[in-house]
């Protein structure tokens, strides 16, 4: 199944927001990943399904975002996963703290395995394996 699509609407010249339209299909979903930015978001379509996790990967919470609902979120403390458990469309619009169009190239698990050593939980530094990301990243299945 492909994935969910991102079209960027709007990129500040000067790179320090971009406002961007994700569109989900029935059964789609993200990889685990965090941010290196701040962002908003509303749910114009649809639901999206989001499952937080701590910086060990363990599954924290979950929220069902639906049409009229708003969120945000910042590092650290943003790892997540979101996908559209619903029969219908999803689309949603997220404004970013940072030109995303250019973050998003990179993998989202080498995104999170670089960030990872400078995330502290419980005072403990965490290790970098993006071994270990990638696997968790692919083996635990949205509900």
């Amino acid at each position: 199944m492909a994935g969910y699509r991102s079209h960027a609407l709007h990129v500040e010249p000067d790179r320090s927001f971009s406002v961007v339209a994700l569109v989900w299909s029935p059964g789609q979903m993200t990889r685990i990943h965090d941010h290196l930015t701040w962002c908003v978001f509303g749910v114009i379509e649809g639901v999206e399904h989001e499952e937080l996790f701590d910086a060990y990967l363990s599954l924290i919470g979950r929220n069902d975002n639906r049409v009229g609902d708003i969120g945000g979120f910042a590092p650290p403390g943003d790892i997540h996963r979101v996908c559209n458990t619903d029969a219908t469309t999803a689309i949603s619009i997220h404004i970013y703290g940072t030109d995303v169009t250019r973050i998003r190239r990179v993998r989202r698990a080498n995104i999170l395995a670089e960030q990872v050593p400078l995330r502290r939980q419980r005072g403990a530094l965490l290790s970098s394996s993006s071994a270990r990301v990638a696997d968790l990243s692919t083996s635990i299945r949205c509900r």
